[in-house]
C-alpha cells in the first residue's frame, strides 16, 4: 500500500508514517506480517512519470508504503552460525 500526500504540507511525512503504523499494527491484529517502507520514496523521485502510471493525483507524491502479508513463519530459513567470539567494551 503507498501513502501518499501533498508535499508542501508541514506534518506530510508525519501523517503518513503514523497511518502506516496504524495499518502496520492492525495486519499484525489480523495476524499478518508488514513492513513499513520508505524506499519507494526514492523510485518515485527517480522516475516522475510513475507517479502518473500508478493514478496518484497529480500534486501528491509518495511519502513510504507498507507491504503486508501473509508471514512464513517464525524462524529463519537459515541458521546462524554461532562462534566462539567474546568482545569486551571497557
Amino acid at each position: 500500500m503507498l501513502l501518499w500526500t501533498p508535499p508542501e504540507g508541514p506534518y506530510s511525512l508525519a501523517t503518513t508514517s503514523c497511518a502506516a503504523t496504524s495499518m502496520t499494527i492492525a495486519a499484525t491484529a489480523l495476524g499478518l506480517g508488514s513492513c513499513y517502507l520508505i524506499t519507494p520514496k526514492l523510485a518515485f523521485a527517480a522516475d516522475k512519470g510513475l507517479t502518473a502510471r500508478t493514478g496518484i493525483p497529480e500534486g501528491y507524491e509518495i511519502m513510504c508504503a507498507v507491504a503486508v502479508g501473509y508471514k512464513a513463519g517464525d524462524k529463519f530459513t537459515v541458521e546462524r552460525i554461532k562462534k566462539d567470539n567474546v568482545n569486551y567494551v571497557k
